[in-house]
């Protein structure tokens, strides 16, 4: 799944894959005993429905309860301090990675669950309704997601470091020093 991403394929298509492989490599009954785990669920659209909703960041309420742009000067100057720390970066960006890498296994899952889903049919699901729905929008929605947290979790994996004030200052001084000029004598290769 993560080459996938990686190589900008879709996701849809590679749970689809790793479906087939799992169907094919099935040597434990594994895909029987989801079967009937599938078929003690209700609504399993509703559900997995539900667990889109709450992975996402958008309809996530409480990143905005916890944040107050009121706050006491001195509050925010040690909390710019504590983020402006080499030590804090990393341990944020850690944190980053280890939450996206789990929503990312959470999205995989889900989408080789619905593929699943899509397989079996009338037979686990209510509805065509619910075939259809999880066909033009969960799996939609599921793919989005996957590829959102691969992004982050590759963001967070990437070093950044702190550029001193005075050195920017001093790129910024060479720069309006140089000139530069067209030049005709050189042809493109």
């Amino acid at each position: 799944m993560e080459m996938a991403c990686f190589r900008l394929q879709s996701p849809e298509r590679a749970a689809e894959q790793i479906l087939k492989d799992l169907i094919a490599n099935d040597t434990e009954n594994m895909m029987e005993d989801i079967h009937s785990k599938l078929q003690e669920i209700k609504n399993p659209v509703n559900a997995i429905g539900i667990l889109i909703r709450e992975m996402d960041y958008e309809t996530d309420v409480e990143m905005d309860r916890g944040f107050n742009p009121v706050q006491p000067i001195n509050v925010r100057m040690h909390l710019s301090q504590l983020y402006g720390s080499s030590t804090t970066v990393n341990m944020v960006c850690r944190c980053v990675y280890k939450m996206s890498m789990t929503r990312l296994l959470i999205c995989r899952d889900l989408l080789i669950l619905q593929q699943l889903l899509l397989r079996l049919g009338d037979a686990i699901l209510l509805g065509g309704d619910q075939l259809f729905h999880t066909q033009q929008n969960l799996l939609h929605r599921t793919s989005i997601l996957l590829l959102s947290y691969y992004v982050i979790r590759w963001a967070s994996q990437r070093l950044a470091s702190d550029v001193p004030f005075d050195e920017l200052e001093s790129n910024l001084q060479h720069l309006s020093v140089l000139k530069l000029t067209d030049s005709t004598t050189i042809t493109p290769l």
